[in-house]
């Protein structure tokens, strides 16, 4: 129980601080969309909101999401792209099970992890290539070791780092080995691989 609730009867039953509600307008036969108003509301418990319009309780999405800790709109469509990041999640057999990566983890990333970042286009017409990148968490001591003992490798490593930084403009740090020639790249064009979407 939560000692900020008051509470009724034997039981405990809590009584909320606050009411909500939250409003995405959708014009008449349409898809929501990122572009559709959102109107949220955030009354407090209490007898004195009857003499107020409701518009002195607006507020925000993230202000009801902070507040209830719910997620909103997770139902929803994205944006007409729909892009997903997967930001990170083990190679090997353990792979979709064994992400170390997820909001609030305070899940340690050690030197010489093997992991994958993933960016898929879905759309439920279109269809696309998506992009599932290789890469290795190295620190100096294995980046020293790499170059000393598979110098041709790291070379590899460090041109397609290089790449990314000043063609695609993503910040790679050093301790990030990319190990696919296309790291940070999406092509969506199955017939036009020359075309890409650079992140």
């Amino acid at each position: 129980s939560n000692p900020r609730y008051k509470t009724l009867g034997r039981n405990g039953i809590a009584v909320p601080d606050f009411g909500w509600k939250v409003v995405v307008v959708v014009p008449r036969g349409k898809q929501p969309t990122t572009s559709c108003r959102v109107i949220a509301v955030r009354m407090p418990n209490n007898n004195t909101i009857s003499k107020r319009s409701w518009t002195a309780f607006l507020t925000t999405p993230a202000d009801i999401e902070k507040a209830t800790q719910l997620t909103l709109f997770d139902a929803l469509p994205a944006d007409p792209f729909n892009l997903f990041l997967n930001p990170g999640h083990l190679i090997g057999l353990e792979e979709w099970l064994s992400s170390p990566i997820y909001e609030g983890s305070d899940e340690p990333l050690a030197s010489g992890m093997a992991m994958q970042m993933d960016v898929i286009p879905s759309h439920g017409v279109y269809g696309s290539t998506r992009m599932e990148d290789g890469y290795v968490i190295a620190d100096a001591a294995l980046r020293a070791d790499l170059t000393r003992d598979f110098p041709e490798v790291m070379a590899r490593c460090q041109a397609r780092a290089r790449f990314m930084r000043e063609v695609i403009g993503m910040q790679v740090p050093d301790c990030l080995l990319p190990l696919a020639d296309t790291c940070g790249i999406v092509a969506p064009w199955l017939l036009d691989p020359a075309q890409v979407i650079a992140l």
